[in-house]
């Protein structure tokens, strides 16, 4: 009645849904809540079977308790201790790590006495978000200092960031050689000397003083401003009834020097530092990586030629050339919408009318998304994809019945459009609720399937909502406006009228004799139950990119710098194949990293080589692994090819499901884990790093003959060694550890062990005569699953060989995926129940539904069979490609159960009319559907998650829409023959 000011109502809504499109955020993947807590316990000196016993066994015990855990994973290292604890969906992850910290307080008293307190930590997953070169000018030490000192903390700080990892370069220290012949003659050990250096190497504060109002501190500044300061402090001696004090220069020399590496880094051939930037899981990588380009500029203008920091992988460039491919996808899609609408219609008005109602709906379901916190990602986008299509089906009913009563009547006018309005209002909004009502069980779910699917969830129905809402507002108001261009004939399409002609003769067939629809009907079902069987199942589909990455593992005794060369001289084969665009590559895990050293397949002798590559099509998987081959010696190391780098931003676990062998003991889950890859010569058993060590056994007698404990002499032998530590040395601010060395006890060999002396009580002896050296073969990392000692098995499948039944086996890809499935199905069992209730309650009747869900079958089987047509999984993609459908394929049931009812007497004739009234309709809104997905499913290199969800719509509603254009028909035939007989009767 008011067609000007409904319309200024809704361009008002628009400009609000304009409006918040600039505000809200885009993304890759819906966030994704954190599920995994990492617990470490650092106890220095300890061997990892001591480590399992007395560490890693009772927190395991302790940590059991936690409330939403899980599973636990343990990894047993020299001298550390790491639990991986991982939550169901829904658990809080910050309540998880309160109670976790309680835990670790109550059970901290338990642990060995110098056993550090355990760290709590998040885990922020293995994926990286960036990684970042820092390439040196000079001096490659110099530049770990700056990233130590600053440059890492200075990334940690920004907002978004879980964690900075570190990668290559070598840290500075401090070294102070004493002479061996000089301190025993003086008759002082490595301790002492320590001592000494730490007592005259402090700032310590000494009170405050007052100054008439004023409070002044007072502190003691005695640190060292150089080295020749260190060199020249005098150190006091006692040695037996002489006291004399000496210059540290007198016993040996101080300089600069370099710890053992950790790990190396080559970026194109060259030594340098990597960092890998982990954003936290609520936050986009969108804007992790502006915040953190625009703090590398800073950097760079500050260090100047100093080091070079440069991006080697953005995953968010990823994100935007994934997202611009969906925006070109969605604008084909709207284009070949436009396109069936207008050569339906023959008439442009009517087609822009009917069009605009797309932009509208999205720009209004883009500020819903805001609304409710969500952002603009892929999922997000494949909702309002799927909606392109959709929108248009509420519309394209009203305009078909405008069209319908102008015909009847002979003239448009108000109230003609108010009565094709009000007739099919019913039908519009029994398929709007069927619609949004099956993804319901979405949000009253608790796992992986509502933490990634309700963006899609909310986009389809705020799509589905407001362009119902539109189609009796906005467009009737329009076409009131601009009655003149309705009340004219347009000449309709001769292709649309064979086609009308074509399915009247063939209902009329269907209905007089209907047994061979019938037939045809079990047989699709059949064949998309066979599909269903064939087809394999999996998590999430796995998309190519164009970075992969492959691992080359080393014997355990293989030094650093032997694989670093190795690298280099690797890289200069792999430059020279012309299909790959970058080369960089690391080997070793850093102390603190411990995300990577609670994974066990984190070895340090494994070098991990990352690659770009333009792949060309002839290149197939065997030759450019062939190509790789060629450019290393296999006969000195083990090569494992990872999957191509997934361009997803998931969390890890959705995608690693490693087979575990399970036993009470570490040698028995190795006797397992053998007994089993007997057959299986690509198997490989992690961990199993088995490594030769030195084991010292005091001798007690010794202990007692020089007064000294076997405790102080652990620490004597320990520090001939590894040296002492003593107060750190300050230069320009930065903090450099100082030790303190015998200087002839640097064993570079295992043979020089043996010949190491060691100080006790001032003088100089040979370690053999303080005890004896043993050799042991063990194990450096042991790995536990759910409080049990365990073994991963890689490169194995277990269906493809007997288990013995006294070996345990757990197969989480099975676990998992079964637990996946079962939630989908039982998703998919509510959704057929929730729209049986809402049919029911919509056309008060028990029978009915039962007749209008016969589509259901229909579009499972279509989906199937299709999926297995073009090679695709079963996946949750594909599982909520199903939901979707089954909301879509009842509306074309309700469409046509309307029109048949509406008619005054109900025989085959009024049906044939009814249906033949409806046929363009229901043609319209299934071709809308389809053509909107079309651009969304060629997907040749499997780059797009939503291709399987595409492919599984289109197949479902090709097939459900032909079986509803001619099956329901004639099921609602017989139902009133049998209702009119029954009423006879």
């Amino acid at each position: 009645m008011h067609p000007v000011s409904m319309l200024m109502i809704v361009l008002g809504i628009l400009t609000a849904g304009v409006m918040s499109c600039f505000f809200i955020s885009i993304d890759n993947m819906p966030p994704m809540p954190p599920r995994s807590i990492i617990i470490a316990v650092k106890y220095k000196g300890i061997s990892s079977d001591e480590i399992r016993e007395s560490v890693t066994i009772p927190l395991e015990n302790s940590v059991a308790s936690l409330r939403g855990l899980k599973n636990i994973e343990s990894v047993s290292r020299n001298g550390l201790s790491l639990l991986r604890i991982n939550l169901h969906w829904g658990v809080n992850v910050s309540d998880a790590l309160l109670q976790s910290r309680e835990i670790i307080d109550s059970v901290y008293p338990r642990l060995p006495s110098r056993c550090e307190k355990p760290v709590v930590l998040r885990d922020y997953g293995r994926v990286e978000t960036m990684s970042l070169v820092v390439i040196p000018g000079d001096d490659l030490a110099s530049a770990r200092q700056i990233v130590d000192s600053d440059l890492r903390e200075r990334f940690q700080r920004i907002p978004g960031i879980g964690e900075v990892r570190l990668y290559g370069g070598t840290k500075r220290r401090v070294e102070i050689h004493i002479q061996d012949g000089f301190a025993e003659a003086r008759g002082i050990d490595l301790f002492s000397i320590a001592e000494m250096l730490g007592n005259a190497n402090l700032e310590y504060p000494a009170g405050s003083v007052k100054d008439g109002k004023d409070e002044l501190m007072v502190k003691t500044a005695a640190l060292f401003p150089d080295l020749n300061a260190m060199q020249s402090c005098p150190l006091f001696i006692s040695h037996k009834e002489n006291s004399v004090a000496i210059r540290l220069s007198d016993i040996g020399n101080v300089s600069f020097g370099e710890s053992d590496r950790e790990s190396f880094y080559l970026y194109e051939g060259k030594s340098c530092i990597r960092l890998g930037i982990v954003k936290t899981l609520e936050e986009s990588p969108l804007r992790v990586s502006n915040r953190v380009q625009r703090e590398i500029s800073r950097m760079n203008s500050q260090y100047g030629n100093t080091i070079i920091i440069k991006v080697e992988h953005d995953s968010s460039e990823i994100i935007k050339k994934t997202l611009k491919d969906l925006i070109v996808a969605a604008f084909f899609s709207v284009l070949v919408v436009l396109g069936v609408i207008f050569y339906v219609y023959r008439s442009l008005p009517r087609a822009l009318l009917l069009s605009f109602i797309i932009p509208v709906s999205l720009i209004l379901s883009v500020s819903v998304l805001y609304i409710f916190g969500k952002t603009i990602n892929v999922i997000s986008l494949t909702g309002l994809a799927i909606g392109i299509g959709m929108v248009v089906d509420a519309g394209t009913v009203v305009m078909e019945s405008i069209i319908i009563y102008r015909k009847k009547r002979g003239l448009l006018n108000t109230e003609t459009i108010e009565s094709a309005v009000y007739a099919v209002s019913r039908s519009n909004t029994g398929s709007a609720i069927t619609t949004c009502i099956v993804f319901l069980p979405v949000f009253l779910m608790n796992g992986l399937i509502p933490s990634l699917f309700s963006d899609i969830a909310i986009s389809v129905i705020a799509s589905v909502i407001i362009s119902c809402l539109l189609s009796v507002t906005a467009l009737p108001s329009l076409i009131c406006i601009l009655i003149k261009q309705f009340n004219h004939d347009v000449h309709e399409d001769v292709l649309l009228v064979k086609l009308t002609s074509w399915y009247k003769n063939n209902l009329i067939r269907t209905l007089a004799n209907g047994s061979k629809s019938m037939v045809i009907t079990i047989i699709c079902i059949l064949i998309g139950c066979i599909a269903w069987s064939i087809i394999p199942f999996e998590l999430f589909p796995k998309l190519s990119a164009q970075t992969a990455e492959f691992s080359i593992t080393f014997p355990a005794e293989t030094s650093l710098e032997e694989i670093e060369q190795y690298g280099k001289d690797m890289y200069v084969h792999l430059n020279r194949l012309h299909w790959i665009r970058f080369v960089s590559l690391r080997c070793g895990i850093e102390v603190d990293n411990y995300s990577m050293l609670a994974d066990p397949k984190g070895i340090k002798n494994k070098l991990i080589v990352v690659y770009g590559w333009d792949r060309p099509q002839n290149l197939d998987e065997a030759r450019w692994k062939k190509e790789i081959l060629s450019c290393f010696d296999s006969t000195r190391c083990s090569i494992t090819y990872a999957p191509e780098k997934n361009c997803l931003d998931l969390p890890d676990d959705i995608f690693f499901f490693p087979v575990v062998i399970q036993a009470d003991s570490p040698q028995k889950s190795l006797a397992s884990a053998t007994k089993i890859l007997y057959n299986t010569p690509s198997g490989v058993i992690i961990p199993f790093v088995g490594t030769e060590q030195f084991v010292f056994k005091p001798n007690r007698y010794f202990c007692s003959q020089y007064g000294i404990e076997v405790s102080r002499l652990a620490g004597i032998v320990h520090a001939g060694l590894e040296g002492v530590e003593t107060a750190p040395f300050y230069e320009k601010g930065i903090q450099i550890p100082v030790f303190v060395f015998l200087e002839k006890n640097q064993p570079v060999r295992t043979q020089d062990i043996s010949r190491m002396k060691i100080l006790v009580n001032g003088t100089s002896v040979p370690v053999l005569s303080a005890g004896s050296i043993d050799r042991e073969l063990t194990e450096n990392i042991l790995y536990r699953y759910n409080r049990k000692d365990a073994r991963i098995l890689e490169g194995f499948n277990p269906e493809t060989v007997r288990i013995p039944s006294d070996i345990q086996l757990i197969d989480i890809k099975k676990v998992e995926t079964e637990e996946i499935s079962h939630e989908i199905i039982i998703m998919l069992l509510g959704v057929i129940l929730l729209l049986y209730f809402v049919l029911a309650a919509q056309f008060e009747s028990f029978i009915v539904p039962i007749f209008l869900l016969f589509a259901l079958p229909a579009a499972f089987s279509g989906a199937m069979v299709l999926l297995l047509v073009f090679g695709k999984t079963v996946n949750v993609m594909s599982g909520i490609a199903l939901v979707l459908l089954f909301g879509t394929a009842v509306n074309n049931s309700i469409l046509l159960y309307e029109s048949i009812s509406s008619k005054k007497q109900i025989n085959s004739n009024s049906i044939i009319i009814a249906c033949t009234e409806r046929f363009r309709t229901i043609l319209v809104t299934a071709t809308t559907t389809i053509g909107a997905l079309l651009p969304f499913s060629f997907d040749p290199y499997s780059k797009y998650a939503q291709s399987s969800l595409a492919i599984a719509v289109i197949g479902g509603m090709v097939l459900s829409t032909l079986l509803v254009l001619f099956i329901v028909p004639k099921i609602f035939f017989k139902f009133y023959l049998f209702e009119r007989i029954k009423n006879y009767e």
